[in-house]
């Protein structure tokens, strides 16, 4: 093998490994209070990405982030709970906005039992994958949103909200 080709080859692996990016599969939690005196439920939680230190470990080289799914369950009920179901949107919020004019979707509840350990999943989409992708290299602060109404009375429960994600980031060798 001549020089030449030697130094080609070589230039060649040292950029494929400098331009290598790897992929990591992590999951966020957060629970939603959820409290109604009434049957309108509109509750919201701000979340701060800083919390969770894989994104903290690899926030300056994310190029893409998936968020696969959100397992909603409820987690807790009170004893003071009368409310049997619940149905409505849960959506992100960015950190700022005042209303649901500005708020990226994750799913729809229909009429989700309130029965300890009651689990939906809700699949994710380009649009949370945006958002996401756009709080990652902002400040990380957004807010979870539950928002609809409850059947059989006012709610005191804690929703759990799992969101299981995938990031991808360079590598910068």
């Amino acid at each position: 093998m001549t020089r030449t080709l030697r130094n080609i080859l070589g230039a060649t692996c040292l950029l494929a490994v400098v331009a290598c990016a790897v992929d990591i599969a992590f999951d966020m939690t957060k629970d939603i209070p959820v409290d109604a005196t009434g049957t309108s439920v509109n509750s919201v939680v701000a979340v701060d990405l800083a919390q969770y230190q894989v994104v903290q470990d690899h926030k300056g080289n994310v190029q893409a982030l998936q968020l696969q799914s959100v397992e909603v369950k409820v987690t807790a009920i009170a004893t003071t709970n009368k409310a049997t179901s619940v149905s409505g949107t849960m959506s992100l919020r960015p950190a700022g906005a005042i209303d649901a004019t500005q708020d990226v979707a994750v799913g729809t509840l229909t009429n989700l039992p309130i029965v300890l350990l009651t689990k939906v999943t809700l699949p994710g989409s380009a649009a949370l994958d945006a958002f996401l992708l756009q709080q990652i290299k902002g400040d990380g602060k957004f807010s979870a949103v539950i928002s609809g109404s409850t059947a059989g009375g006012e709610a005191h429960l804690t929703i759990n909200a799992l969101m299981h994600a995938s990031m991808s980031y360079g590598t910068g060798l």
